[in-house]
């Protein structure tokens, strides 16, 4: 790994993690760190290094808007790398972040890497980024499991049932769910026994249907 990396993370302390992790390379690459989008975008792309320098791109997906480039998140950044950098692998190093989130950024962009910091340890994650930069791709494990059970489930519900979910998840009750949906309470209550049904609920409440999908990683 001769040439340079970036990192991306609105947590300094993150980002000094990965830099001490990347400094017991064998062959310790430069790296350069920013905590904002306009910083990673000044960094990659108007100073005097050119992109093709960065080998790796590691970044949140969480970031603060950079609103004069119209880049909103880490989403928008690996999109611009994938356009004026084509070569730099972009790895994904993620906290907060829904499942919906993951698969989408897993279909969009296609990362060579996506990490849940959760699964970062010392003694392997050298060797994974090594076997990125080689080109290969590595999934953590957290991320490769909600990726398999939400592709799984991604389709159970149509988009009502899903509505349903996501307000029950706000805490919003049955009753008042027709104020946020076009549709009858009537209607509700027949579409919530089918969700219990398709999530092989008997017998349960709200808490259950929220437990189970996010069992299944569809929430």
């Amino acid at each position: 790994m001769e040439n340079q990396v970036l990192i991306v993370d609105s947590q300094e302390a993150i980002n000094c993690c990965l830099k001490y992790f990347l400094d017991k390379l064998e062959q310790v690459p430069i790296v350069a760190t920013a905590t904002t989008i306009k910083k990673a975008y000044q960094i990659a792309f108007t100073s005097s290094t050119t992109t093709s320098d960065f080998i790796i791109a590691f970044m949140d997906l969480q970031l603060p808007h950079y609103k004069e480039k119209q880049l909103h998140n880490g989403e928008d950044l690996a999109k611009l790398f994938r356009v004026k950098a084509p070569n730099t692998k972009i790895v994904f190093v993620l906290s907060d972040y829904t499942n919906k989130d993951l698969y989408r950024i897993s279909k969009r962009i296609q990362p060579e890497g996506i990490i849940d910091k959760m699964d970062i340890r010392e003694e392997t994650l050298l060797e994974h980024i090594e076997s990125i930069a080689s080109g290969n791709q590595y999934l953590s494990p957290i991320v490769e499991d909600k990726l398999i059970k939400y592709s799984q489930n991604m389709h159970l519900f149509n988009k009502i049932e899903l509505q349903i979910v996501h307000l029950i998840q706000q805490g919003i009750t049955t009753k008042n769910i027709p104020r946020h949906l076009n549709i009858t309470l009537s209607a509700v209550n027949k579409r919530k026994q089918k969700i219990k049904r398709l999530l092989e609920i008997e017998q349960g409440n709200d808490e259950d249907i929220i437990r189970e999908c996010k069992k299944r990683c569809i929430l």
